[in-house]
């Protein structure tokens, strides 16, 4: 009998949502939702606009993976659905040079100090005007690579990465991420691993377009 084994997994975004100069960290909810199965058994839970629930398959491996959505730090540190977070996501908007100043390390060390954070975090700049199409403003400067490059040496993240382009640029956001996890799966539970990737085979047979 085929056992319905799968992998969880707590994700939270951070960025401002200031009008204007958005982070845009809601285009890694569109992805994920583009990517989600929905059925009898599994289906999208947007509980609130801030926490979503999807239900994927990557490389043959059924994902839950929970999302949170904040405006920064202090307002993740309230929400008591963190305890288990196993991915941080620090998201700015790559047209807003004052974006670099709202994440500091004391504050980070402070959130993984009193959450006992110890998962994947990462620095995204995002090209909203790019990626929804909009005309950029020439009295916009825009900040450059190695500017945050330099931030996520500074706040001692693991990733760093720009998105410009919606989908090539979040494929291999989520490749890297989720690569990281089922590498640990497999090497920490391989007899829950190959009972994982039986169903993500079948769930696969059923959806088509999870193999795009």
């Amino acid at each position: 009998m085929l056992k319905k084994i799968s992998y969880n997994l707590d994700f939270a975004f951070i960025g401002s949502r200031k009008t204007g100069m958005d982070a845009g960290k809601e285009i890694f909810i569109d992805y994920l939702k583009n990517k989600a199965i929905e059925d009898n058994f599994n289906e999208i839970n947007e509980i609130s606009e801030d926490h979503f629930e999807y239900f994927t398959v990557f490389k043959e491996i059924p994902i839950k993976i929970k999302v949170l959505l904040s405006e920064n730090l202090e307002e993740l540190l309230s929400n008591k659905e963190i305890q288990n977070l196993d991915v941080l996501v620090l998201a700015l908007n790559v047209y807003d040079m004052n974006a670099l100043d709202y994440y500091n390390k004391e504050l980070l060390d402070k959130f993984r100090n009193l959450t006992e954070f110890k998962g994947v975090s990462a620095l995204i700049g995002i090209n909203t005007d790019q990626i929804y199409g909009k005309p950029i403003n020439p009295n916009y400067f825009r900040m450059s690579k190695a500017n945050l490059i330099n931030k996520a040496k500074e706040l001692n993240v693991i990733y760093c990465f720009e998105i410009q382009y919606k989908y090539k640029d979040l494929l291999e956001f989520y490749d890297k991420i989720l690569n990281d996890f089922v590498y640990k799966f497999q090497f920490k539970s391989p007899e829950l691993f190959e009972q994982a990737m039986n169903y993500g085979k079948e769930l696969k047979k059923q959806y088509k377009y999870l193999e795009e």
